[in-house]
């Protein structure tokens, strides 16, 4: 049972690659591993089946850190730091596949100078694309329930797992955004949302338009940006001269007169989503996403004309790395 998929054991004179191993529990002892080899030096498969009990000769081999770069039917390449690319057979892939993504730093396993099968670390992060719906009060984690990420693999998850942004907002008391492995930001789905402490949590929660910019000072503090500028509240602490970049949700801007503060653009497009109308308005080289809520606004905004847009400073929202 301590032999994976993967291991390279000696089987007669041959160094042989684990591609497969089935262990069947029997009565009195006589327990076997069925597993399927294949050669490394003459390239053939079998299947053997071996005692639990029985002693075998695992070679150790030479491993070389590598970045995954892509699939070439039937071979998986990886590449080195010096460019140099190796190639796996895809049978030799084992469990790897299950989790493996382009770009992913893997570690290439070699026998005798060949390339034979590919070791991921020892955990991963990845992203649950469906689920089925969370149990709102179940954090127990002691039940599990079926879930795929983007490979399209099935791993278990406890039951107040969701991949449903909707869902976790109306569900969870705390919401712990992460980003490659490392917490972003922890709080209520009110202070994650309204004031989300980097530019990935304030991407990753809801739908946002960022406006970058250069700061000017007047009677008030304001960014002046493509389109027009933007009030900044005081406690951004924003100095004369700096470059700056803020978030603003698109129910935070709001149609105003041509004539008055804020920003100036064209309306491109409008989409009528039931509740709300949205607004694709083009600023400069940015398009901003505006959501208004009047049922009566369709019949006062035209496709390719101008629009004044404005956003209380306390809805504007400083970005962070």
């Amino acid at each position: 049972q301590e032999i994976r998929v993967g291991n390279v054991i000696m089987h007669g004179k041959d160094p042989m690659v684990v591609l497969r191993t089935e262990y069947q529990r029997g009565g009195r002892g006589s327990s076997t591993v069925r597993m399927k080899l294949k050669s490394l030096i003459a390239n053939f498969g079998t299947e053997v089946v071996f005692k639990a009990d029985d002693k075998m000769d695992q070679i150790i081999l030479d491993k070389k850190d590598c970045t995954y770069s892509y699939f070439a039917d039937p071979m998986y390449v990886c590449m080195d730091a010096e460019y140099n690319q190796y190639e796996v057979e895809a049978e030799n892939m084992g469990d790897a596949l299950n989790y493996l993504e382009d770009g992913m730093e893997v570690e290439v396993v070699f026998y005798d100078g060949k390339a034979i099968s590919v070791e991921l670390p020892t955990s991963v992060v990845r992203e649950i694309t469906w689920t089925e719906p969370a149990v709102k009060g179940d954090t127990s984690g002691k039940v599990l329930k079926p879930a795929k990420i983007a490979t399209g693999f099935e791993v278990p998850v406890p039951l107040f797992v969701t991949h449903d942004q909707e869902e976790a907002l109306s569900m969870s008391d705390r919401i712990v955004v992460m980003n490659g492995g490392r917490a972003e930001q922890i709080g209520t789905p009110a202070e994650v949302y309204n004031r989300p402490a980097t530019r990935f949590v304030a991407g990753f929660i809801g739908t946002l338009n960022v406006i970058e910019g250069q700061v000017c000072k007047a009677d008030e503090v304001y960014l002046a940006c493509a389109g027009g500028r933007l009030a900044l509240p005081h406690s951004f602490a924003a100095h004369a001269g700096e470059n700056f970049a803020v978030a603003v949700r698109p129910q935070s801007l709001r149609p105003c007169a041509l004539d008055g503060e804020g920003l100036r653009g064209i309306v491109r497009h409008v989409e009528f989503l039931g509740a709300f109308t949205r607004l694709h308005v083009a600023c400069g080289s940015t398009t901003l996403l505006v959501d208004c809520f009047a049922r009566d606004l369709a019949a006062t905004v035209t496709v390719g004309g101008p629009i004044g847009l404005t956003v209380a400073p306390d809805e504007v929202l400083r970005l962070s790395a």
